[in-house]
């Protein structure tokens, strides 16, 4: 087992990307799962793939179309669960830096953990609704829920690189590579389908498993 980046044994470590469709998705529903079960957790944001998008194949080989409408169908799939949480994804091609986001999760974290979703929903709304998500940004968010931000909000500091680097590395030995992802012990689930599961885990595992 690869020990973690942080002192605390949590229930349930969260991987998220700021970025990523499927965690802004997955964010109401992992945090409902939390909140209903009181099951502790500690997020952490990895910067995993961007969603592929269908213009970039031409169509003219049979692998490129099969790439084609497979990009086609996960945006349609995307849109549609989107439209259920009234999410809007215009930004998804965006493609912007995330690290003040990430900066502001390790405060957060650090400082007011209580606090740790409404910097979620704030951080991922205003990544997605295209609002500024720059150090200055995050420290006047930070700011705003009474939480001292200092004067490293551009994660440039020493320490909060190691931090930040350390958490990666981890992340990546453990073998995650896209978002979210779901850590219980040295089990890793990939998705928010796997909430009906991780719940089950986490509550005993009695009863008849969900799947």
């Amino acid at each position: 087992m690869i020990d973690p980046p942080w002192a605390e044994t949590p229930d349930l470590t969260i991987v998220i990307d700021f970025a990523s469709p499927h965690s802004y998705l997955a964010l109401e529903p992992t945090l409902k799962l939390c909140e209903e079960n009181a099951f502790s957790a500690r997020w952490c944001q990895f910067t995993g793939p961007v969603v592929a998008d269908p213009a970039a194949y031409p169509r003219e080989t049979r692998s490129d179309r099969h790439r084609y409408f497979r990009a086609r169908y996960q945006r349609q799939e995307l849109a549609r669960y989107a439209a259920v949480q009234d999410l809007d994804l215009s930004a998804l091609d965006d493609h912007r830096p995330t690290l003040d986001l990430a900066w502001g999760l390790i405060r957060v974290s650090d400082l007011g953990r209580d606090l740790v979703p409404d910097y979620l929903r704030t951080a991922f709304r205003c990544y997605w609704q295209r609002e500024p998500v720059d150090g200055a940004a995050v420290r006047g968010l930070l700011d705003d829920m009474g939480l001292e931000s200092d004067d490293r909000g551009e994660a440039h500091d020493t320490d909060l690189e190691d931090r930040m680097q350390a958490i990666d590395t981890y992340l990546k030995n453990l073998g995650i590579f896209n978002t979210p992802t779901y850590l219980i012990g040295e089990e890793l689930f990939i998705g928010r389908a796997h909430l009906p599961m991780i719940r089950w885990i986490l509550q005993g595992r009695t009863g008849q498993p969900p799947i």
